[in-house]
């Protein structure tokens, strides 16, 4: 509802948003290749997701070397978010 909203007034700075959906299918392995897939060849701004710890920690690793916001939905594990990194946002509080 809220895409359709911020669209219908205009979007963000005169552009609509799109969401782009890959599935992780909860492996590390093919999450890490969805965010770079994402990144590398749909030229996305940022990741959301990211539904259990261990592929959410493979996310968060891309979107910190590639210096991308990745705002996190429920991939709860400390490790995610004790490494420090300047990218990753955990929406929940654990």
């Amino acid at each position: 509802m809220a895409l359709n909203e911020v669209n219908k007034a205009g979007g963000v700075k005169g552009k609509k948003i799109e969401l782009l959906i890959e599935d992780d299918t909860g492996k590390p392995d093919i999450a890490r290749a969805a965010a770079e897939k994402l990144l590398s060849k749909d030229k996305v701004v940022m990741l959301g997701g990211g539904y259990g710890s261990s592929e959410t920690y493979s996310i968060a690793g891309v979107a910190q070397q590639k210096k991308i916001p990745f705002l996190i939905n429920t991939g709860s594990a400390d490790e995610i978010t004790e490494k420090g990194w300047n990218y990753v946002f955990r929406l929940n509080p654990r």
